[in-house]
């Protein structure tokens, strides 16, 4: 598990420096350079409850780097293509979002703004909800905000 782990962080991070050019022609409002160039790595695994990244306890703060909270799936254990619908949470206010965002990936590695125009220095972690079909599958996934 851990020589896998490893092998898929590698490849992250290859894909990162090979691709980030066409990552960044590729995304919908997502700001390319700094903003797109900083994101961090987080794993999730498809379940019936909710999954949450980077944690149920864990989270995340905005930096002046992006105005806006993006995310792209980058990897996938098994067959099952990355299907979710994806929301943030803002933990300080303490409340989710109302809408959730579908996101679907079945090997492209578009970004999506999930939520816009966040103020620096905002807490929060991403919540999920995943289809039954994809339930067990881990995958890779990049937080640029």
């Amino acid at each position: 598990m851990l020589k896998s782990l490893r092998w898929l962080t590698g490849l992250l991070v290859v894909v990162l420096t090979l691709g980030s050019g066409q990552a960044s022609a590729a995304t919908e409002s997502a700001i390319p350079g700094p903003c797109l160039d900083n994101a961090v790595v987080g794993y999730v695994t498809a379940g019936p409850t909710n999954a949450y990244l980077p944690s149920a306890s864990g989270t995340y703060t905005t930096t002046n780097r992006c105005q806006d909270i993006n995310f792209s799936n980058r990897s996938q254990s098994g067959d099952q293509a990355f299907q979710a619908l994806i929301r943030v949470c803002f933990v300080r206010a303490g409340y989710c979002q109302s809408s959730w965002k579908y996101y679907y990936s079945d090997g492209n590695t578009d970004w999506m703004v999930i939520a816009s125009n966040v103020k620096d220095g905002t807490t929060f972690r991403l919540e999920f909800q995943f289809f039954e079909s994809t339930f067990g599958s881990t995958y890779g996934n990049l937080i640029a905000f």
